[in-house]
């Protein structure tokens, strides 16, 4: 009927029971999270500071967070890097093997020169002097031949190396593994309290729409019934109490409110348009999106419009445009 308040359904028992039972997960989820929190940012190695930001672990703080058998395979770890940028570098010594060997060749390599009559000099290859041209080549060859063997050595030492880095890393896979797994896990635990909200909200947003639709449904059925007073005793009846003995907190508008009311208006669209429940046949109503007018005339959910603020605004718009007629009359005139 024209003017009845229509009533929104109440919530079943079992969406109450869905509904609260949505919420304890969300609550036990969350309480976790705060317990793992700890854990997983060690993981991560990051700290958190008093001030509730995140910064990353110092060397000595990450070890405190490794038990003994950890802490071991990411020293050895430590070692081997260590050992590896030096063999990049070249500054890994060479074995004691093969110093030992390089100094008996140079040795008997000395005493062929000597018989040959080409004596070297000099207890090391790389210092060591020839008198003779075939003295000078012999040791440059040696030189040569040896440097290729120590390069060699480093790099059976540069292969190795990342052999056993590789080796010593999946060592320390139980380390790596649950790091990254944690780290893994951190943003997608909070996946499982979104979907949690998510079916939480659902009968709460569905009440609402009902609740809004019960309200939209009521606030037409009473502009349904107001406009079937207005059409038997005419528009006199639609006046709203406008005595200043039945108002308070009176004050007037200045100039700047004016232009001020203008300059919205004039940035307001205006539309043809129909609502939804109406027949296509009905005529087009005249007015704006309320999304778009200005807040000082829309309802606090910006879903409506105040009919008699909107008035207040034009008329504050139509006087500052009256105004501005009459001063370039004036200027025309002069």
């Amino acid at each position: 009927m024209s003017g009845s308040k229509v009533e929104a359904p109440k919530p079943s028992k079992e969406e109450t029971e869905l509904n609260q039972l949505n919420l304890e997960i969300i609550k036990r989820q969350m309480a976790e999270d705060e317990l793992l929190r700890p854990f997983v940012l060690s993981a991560m190695r990051l700290v958190e500071t008093p001030e509730g930001e995140l910064r990353q672990m110092t060397d000595e703080e990450y070890r405190g967070t490794l038990d003994p058998v950890e802490l071991q395979a990411y020293e050895n770890l430590i070692l081997q890097q260590e050992r590896q940028t030096k063999a990049l570098k070249g500054e890994l010594p060479l074995s004691e093997a093969l110093v030992q060997q390089k100094a008996t060749e140079f040795k008997n390599f000395k005493e062929a020169m000597a018989r040959a009559g080409n004596p070297i000099t000099g207890e090391d290859p790389g210092s060591a002097i020839a008198n003779t041209t075939s003295g000078f080549q012999g040791l440059k060859t040696f030189n040569e031949r040896w440097g290729l063997v120590e390069d060699a050595e480093r790099r059976g030492e540069l292969t190795t190396g990342q052999q056993t880095l590789t080796q010593s890393l999946g060592v320390a896979s139980d380390i790596g593994i649950r790091d990254w797994t944690k780290l893994a896990a951190f943003p997608t635990r909070t996946s499982g309290i979104l979907t949690g909200i998510s079916q939480a909200m659902q009968p709460i947003q569905y009440q609402k729409s009902l609740e809004y639709n019960a309200s939209m449904q009521t606030a037409a059925n009473k502009a349904g019934l107001l406009g079937d007073i207005g059409g038997l005793a005419g528009m006199g009846l639609m006046a709203m109490a406008s005595d200043p003995k039945m108002k308070k907190d009176i004050v007037r508008k200045t100039g700047k409110d004016e232009s001020r009311a203008l300059k919205l208006v004039k940035g307001t669209k205006s539309y043809d348009y129909r609502y939804k429940e109406e027949s296509s046949s009905a005529p087009k109503r005249v007015g704006l999106m309320a999304d778009e007018a200005p807040a000082s005339i829309v309802t606090p959910d910006r879903k409506g419009i105040f009919p008699m603020k909107q008035v207040g605004l034009l008329t504050m718009a139509t006087k500052e445009l009256a105004n501005k007629v009459e001063r370039l009359e004036k200027r025309r005139a002069s």
